[in-house]
Order: structure tokens, then C-alpha cells, then sequence
């Protein structure tokens, strides 16, 4: 079994700047959607099986695309 962790792809909080670690409602940009694209594409080679995130809009998306 082999655990990967990933990152969310760029959000609208990340072009605006830093901000406190406060539950974000930022989606995904169009560059961050580009991002879990190309991400799918790498991830392909290891047949993802489960993919845990968090509540917050943009990781649940990122997650949506790469499945």
C-alpha cells in the first residue's frame, strides 16, 4: 500500500495573499483547476483507490478532479 499526500491546486485566498488558517470558502482557480488536471495525470500510474480531504471547498474539489 502506498500513502501520498497532496496539495490543493492554487485558490482565490492563495492570489489574494496570506490570510489566518480560518475554514476558507476560496475555490479553486482556473491555474488550480490546470493543477488537479495535471495532478489526475500523474496520479494515474499508482490506481488511487481512496482520497480522504478536508471539508473546505478547494480540497474537496482538487479531490473531485484528481479522482
Amino acid at each position: 500500500m502506498k500513502i501520498l499526500f497532496i496539495r490543493h491546486g492554487e485558490t482565490t485566498d492563495n492570489v489574494k495573499g496570506p490570510k489566518s488558517p480560518v475554514l476558507s470558502r476560496a475555490d479553486l482557480t482556473e491555474k488550480g483547476i490546470q493543477q488537479a488536471l495535471e495532478l489526475a495525470k500523474l496520479l494515474k500510474q499508482f490506481n488511487v483507490q481512496k482520497i480522504y480531504s478536508s471539508p473546505m471547498l478547494h480540497t474537496k474539489h482538487t479531490a473531485e478532479i484528481i479522482h
